[in-house]
């Protein structure tokens, strides 16, 4: 924008890229567009690429900032408009607050601007001020910041050194623990052919492809070139081989040179089916042509992926995508085969595991409870609550299984252990029922006409209960545990109050429609657990807000028409 007006009281001049309208502001950060072309910013990483002030810089690393991220094509020029800026690649979930004045109430009811009328930084979970506030600026919390040490591509001499280059992760001061621990593997040129040699063979091996049958099925005397170029190929393949680290790429390129190897007999006297061995030595090529390129090896992203296993970053249960981890570690779509390899070999030394959602991390995290263990002291938790008094029997195991999110198993191993310890008395083929002295205090039920009052102070006050609202909000939280999805700091919290909220709305309804004792064990149930204080171990603040979301729905349900 400018700030020099024409006669007619329009903006004339050169622009002011480091202002911007608050409208336009709030729109960019938003959707995060750059703050030039008004466009995606989105980088192939995931990341987008901010200009940021200096004095924007939080001591924990993290990056505070109310500019727009701007696109690399834009990035070079935009940066010379704000000189003394840094340019960053950084993640940002979601705005993390707002720039707005502070405005407080008179005796006569009027509203006057509090302190020196400045504007400063109210973060969204400041409910109090944030209600008093004026806001004119959306603001994002910009973490796994990288500094761009070249912002223009022409410098580069080819496309493919035309990415940003980025410098070392950033940093407040010397000595701070960098915000990314795993370093990325290295880009690396194996030992093999040249690339331009296994292309030119690719080329060859078409021509000769053409003058073939075309039948697959034709049989003919092997041509004395397809002989030599199969020959030549399957030796260079078996020196590349015998260098690989990594076994299941070995043994998938043996598969490959042992079906060339099988269909190059020149000398047999029926012949040899021609179209059948070029495209065994085409997808020879193929391969050769890809392991040529200037990528990390499968040795170096298998270390990579066991690093952050091994530190955290990826704990166990958590998936493992091959696109997303491509992406990561900036690799040419073409080599995604590598990071395929990368996982086989780290299944089979038993650290990630293939399931029918995906490949994920196997194992038990240092200091956590097993699953059966965990449900167990849950459902201790309910007993002392009084949801299943002294007496009463417990829902049998299949009906356990969808209110607690955990499959029938673990939820028998659960009940076994309660078994064992005089908690309840099971049988086979008989449901579990809680023993009358359990070894603990037992408090009485809750009293399902007024506990919607203490939901309600619990919860977020205004909240949307509209019953679409609460079937995304349920959908979205069970979803989270079942594909151990780590959402942004806070959003737990803020969904677990959410669906607080809506069991304070839905349980007078349902105990209006419903009051046999298994709908209000279901009731008592869902209000113990939207109650009781969150762990602090994040894994099992996601499974207990999944088991309060499938408590809402069976709410929902018993509320019928009335929710």
């Amino acid at each position: 924008m400018s700030q020099v007006l024409s006669n007619s009281g329009r903006p004339v001049g050169p622009p002011r890229r480091d202002l911007i309208h608050l409208d336009r502001q709030h729109g960019l950060m938003l959707y995060q567009h750059c703050v030039v072309g008004a466009c995606p910013a989105r980088h192939p990483d995931g990341r987008h690429l901010y200009v940021v002030a200096p004095d924007e810089h939080l001591p924990d690393g993290r990056v505070r900032t109310a500019r727009p991220p701007v696109r690399s094509a834009h990035a070079a020029d935009y940066a010379r408009t704000v000189p003394g800026h840094q340019a960053v690649l950084a993640r940002s979930p979601a705005p993390s607050g707002v720039l707005g004045r502070l405005f407080e109430a008179t005796a006569t009811g009027d509203l006057r601007a509090r302190e020196d009328g400045a504007e400063r930084y109210v973060a969204y979970s400041d409910h109090d001020t944030l209600r008093w506030t004026l806001t004119s600026q959306l603001v994002r919390d910009l973490n796994d910041c990288e500094l761009v040490d070249d912002l223009d591509p022409r410098s580069e001499p080819s496309r493919h050194a035309r990415r940003l280059r980025l410098g070392p992760p950033l940093t407040r001061r010397e000595g701070r623990q960098p915000v990314m621990t795993t370093p990325l593997p290295e880009r690396t040129l194996l030992p093999g052919p040249p690339y331009g040699n296994v292309r030119n063979a690719l080329r060859e091996l078409l021509v000769i492809e053409r003058s073939a049958p075309g039948a697959s099925t034709a049989v003919a005397p092997t041509p004395a070139q397809l002989t030599d170029l199969a020959g030549q190929w399957v030796k260079a393949a078996h020196t590349c081989a015998a260098d690989m680290g990594s076994v299941t790429q070995r043994a998938r390129w043996q598969t490959m040179i042992t079906a060339v190897e099988t269909r190059q007999d020149a000398h047999a006297s029926a012949g040899t089916d021609v179209p059948a061995l070029c495209t065994a030595l085409r997808d020879l090529l193929l391969a050769m042509l890809e392991y040529s390129r200037l990528e990390p090896p499968v040795t170096g992203i298998s270390d990579y992926l066991r690093s952050r296993i091994a530190d955290g970053t990826c704990p166990p249960g958590s998936p493992l995508g091959v696109a997303r981890i491509a992406a990561e570690l900036r690799l040419a779509p073409v080599s995604a085969v590598r990071v395929k390899l990368a996982l086989a070999d780290l299944e089979a030394e038993g650290v990630v595991e293939s399931t029918s959602n995906g490949i994920r991390v196997t194992g038990t995290p240092a200091g956590r409870m097993e699953r059966s263990v965990q449900v167990a002291q849950w459902l201790r938790t309910l007993i002392r609550k009084g949801v299943y008094p002294p007496g009463s029997a417990l829902p049998r195991v299949a009906d356990l299984a969808r209110p607690l999110v955990t499959p029938i198993p673990v939820i028998s191993s659960a009940v076994a252990l309660l078994d064992d310890e005089g908690t309840v008395r099971s049988g086979l083929g008989v449901r579990a029922v809680v023993v009358q002295d359990p070894g603990f205090a037992v408090a009485a039920p809750l009293d399902l006409t007024t506990v919607d009052r203490r939901l309600t102070l619990a919860g977020w006050a205004g909240s949307d209960t509209s019953p679409q609202r609460v079937r995304e909000t349920c959908r979205r939280a069970r979803s989270w545990w079942h594909h151990r999805i780590a959402p942004a700091p806070g959003r737990v919290s803020h969904t677990h109050r959410t669906l607080t909220s809506m069991a304070a709305r839905l349980i007078p309804a349902a105990h209006a429609h419903h009051q046999p004792h298994q709908a209000e064990a279901t009731m008592r149930r869902a209000a113990v657990t939207a109650l009781t204080p969150q762990p602090e171990v994040p894994q099992e603040q996601l499974w207990r807000t999944a088991c309060l979301a499938a408590a809402v729905l069976e709410l929902q349900e018993l509320a019928g028409d009335a929710a």
